[in-house]
């Protein structure tokens, strides 16, 4: 039986994020003392399983459950890490405190919104109503020798996909968009796989939200902006938007993350070789499209 089997044995439903965590009910949920919310517990599989809960009055419960876990998984696998308890404890402590800073931003962020309209009218760079050459723009914010993947989700992982991983000039001799997905990360020469192995830098962080409207994920761009440099923003042709911005220091990776999970945005978005729109490819009868485009040399605040 595999962990995430075992895990939901014990805790019920969990909503996994990745194949190591997810979010799922608290087992001492009765003996919370403040408001509940829904991503309050979670529990992670990798190393040491365990189960961590915002809240410290079910503290008890927590604990009797992660012996609980350990003990099904280690019976099952064999195996299992042992914890270096203070650092978890302290890394608990931190995101506690970053998810409480967060939930007192929403509110504020939201005060913000920022409509897709007002995208277009922002921009740096003037767009023109017809998106058909905007991939091309999107190209533009890599290096000509930067090799980058283009072409739909499957177009990974076997030999014939190498004609998928080209450099950007050679992209650009293409006499159309060449695929509806792109990443914002650029990969070894000869790839021809998206695997993490063969990512090469990852100079773009990508971010969206299935959960908020349009006008809330572009207020969520404008709080990330007052940090990281936004240099797109792609209407998916679907109902939702993709913020590219300048990727963080790997310092700040785990806080950010964890906030914008906890503001509703897609946290495998943070995966490297995570396929996203490309801009003028058709997705059915609609159109993708750049809102906003702010090349390399341009003002990236606003």
């Amino acid at each position: 039986m595999n962990r995430q089997r075992i895990a939901e044995d014990l805790l019920g439903s969990i909503d996994w994020q990745d194949s190591t965590s997810g979010f799922c009910t608290c087992p001492g949920i009765a003996m919370h003392t403040g408001a509940d919310h829904d991503r309050d517990c979670q529990v992670f599989l990798e190393g040491a399983p365990t189960i961590h809960c915002f809240h410290d009055s079910c503290a008890s419960a927590v604990d009797e459950a992660n012996l609980k876990l350990r003990r099904a998984i280690g019976s099952a696998d064999g195996t299992v890490e042992k914890l270096d308890t203070a650092k978890f404890v302290a890394r608990k402590r931190e995101e506690s405190r970053v998810s409480g800073d967060a939930r007192k931003l929403l509110d504020r962020i939201m005060e913000q919104k920022w409509e897709p309209a007002d995208m277009w009218e922002d921009s740096p760079y003037r767009l023109l109503n017809d998106p058909t050459h905007d991939w091309r723009r999107m190209l533009g914010l890599f290096d000509d020798t930067d090799t980058i993947w283009i072409g739909d989700i499957k177009d990974s992982g076997s030999p014939e996909h190498c004609y998928n991983f080209r450099t950007a000039n050679m992209w650009m001799k293409s006499p159309e968009c060449p695929g509806q997905f792109t990443c914002p990360a650029t990969f070894k020469p000869d790839s021809y796989s998206r695997s993490k192995k063969n990512v090469l830098s990852k100079p773009y962080l990508v971010v969206e939200s299935d959960e908020l409207s349009k006008a809330e994920i572009g207020a969520v761009f404008r709080w990330i902006n007052k940090n990281l440099p936004l240099y797109a923003v792609v209407d998916t042709a679907g109902k939702s938007l993709h913020g590219w911005f300048k990727y963080p220091p790997e310092s700040q990776v785990p806080a950010l993350k964890q906030i914008l999970t906890l503001l509703k945005c897609d946290s495998k978005m943070f995966s490297e070789s995570q396929p996203c729109r490309m801009p003028s490819a058709m997705r059915g009868d609609k159109q993708q499209a750049l809102l906003f485009y702010a090349p390399h040399g341009y003002q990236h605040r606003y």
